[in-house]
């Protein structure tokens, strides 16, 4: 599968991605690890590692990270987003940072540890106004 160009859209499947590993026995949130197994046989994903597990198909038992993937600058992209570093994001898919704005750069993004259905709000909003912007 081809991960979406769209920073929103490639947000959003992410989001979709994380909510059915949230749901997954065989999977736990862990943001500061892509895809990684445990000793228990439970496989550690972030944003990024969510779509590595679902959307690219990688088995639980496989330790992965991005240089993994043809899309890793995608894969690399979603950690930066979840982390709020949205110029960061945009650079590293390539895109032109100007439609972003003057007073639009980088955002707050409650910690999924924290608060998981604000991350998911605050990640939501992230995809609403990248799509507004034109990307």
């Amino acid at each position: 599968m081809n991960l979406p160009d769209k920073p929103s859209e490639l947000i959003r499947l992410a989001l979709n991605d994380l909510a059915l590993c949230a749901a997954d026995p065989n999977y736990s949130i862990e943001m500061y690890e892509w895809h990684k197994p445990r000793d228990d046989g439970v496989c550690q994903v972030c944003l990024a590692g969510a779509v590595m597990a679902k959307s690219l198909n990688a088995r639980p038992t496989a330790e992965l990270y991005p240089h993994h993937f043809p899309d890793r600058q995608k894969i690399k992209a979603l950690d930066d987003f979840h982390d709020g570093l949205v110029c960061r994001a945009l650079d590293q898919l390539g895109q032109d940072l100007s439609k972003w704005g003057h007073g639009a750069r980088n955002r707050e993004i409650t910690p999924y540890r924290t608060d998981s259905v604000a991350f998911t709000a605050d990640m939501r909003q992230l995809a609403d106004d990248l799509e507004a912007a034109g990307y």
